[in-house]
């Protein structure tokens, strides 16, 4: 729809020089920013990136697609007022994130959040992460490394510090923007 971008912009929208930022050699109109877990398809950004964003990062993005745990994978227990997230990085895979990021105008700083895919061993994470961010890479402002799901198996073990500093020091060599953790 012609100038519905326009008008979201002007709805939500805020300028202000005093809220603008630079972290890591990137320019930000604000602080505040949709973080990864909300757009697991990318098909959001050209919405997100027009309601006020700082920044919209999409993902988690794995190499493989995933349809995520089975349902329901969001809920409440009121008695704990708590909410429970157990999702499972569903994502359309790096692949089909690529198909729907070439289809869209970049209108704010995109972050690309990746992880490793669930069927992907552990001694096979390295390359998981590899494919995404070779894949992703020319739509991205930075990237975001995943390792704290404990939506799949043996992720959280990336925390160890060898595995950590080992992941991180081969996907940096491969990424000219700001990778973050």
């Amino acid at each position: 729809m012609p100038g519905a971008d326009l008008f979201l912009r002007s709805q939500f929208s805020y300028c202000s020089p005093r809220l603008r930022l630079r972290v890591s050699g990137i320019d930000f109109e604000n602080p505040l920013g949709m973080a990864a877990g909300f757009d697991k398809t990318g098909a959001l950004y050209p919405f997100l990136s027009c309601m006020g964003f700082g920044f919209v990062e999409s993902g988690t993005f794995s190499q493989h697609a995933q349809p995520g745990n089975p349902k329901p994978r969001v809920f409440r227990i009121p008695e704990a007022r708590a909410l429970v997230n157990r999702m499972g990085f569903n994502n359309p895979g790096a692949d089909g994130a690529l198909q729907e990021f070439k289809k869209q105008k970049k209108r704010a700083v995109r972050g690309i959040n990746i992880g490793k895919s669930k069927v992907t061993e552990l001694d096979q994470a390295l390359d998981d992460y590899l494919y995404s961010l070779r894949t992703l890479l020319p739509y991205a402002d930075y990237i975001a490394v995943n390792v704290s799901s404990p939506n799949t198996p043996g992720l959280r073990q990336l925390q160890e510090k060898s595995r950590l500093i080992s992941l991180l020091s081969a996907l940096k060599k491969e990424c000219p923007v700001p990778l973050f953790l």
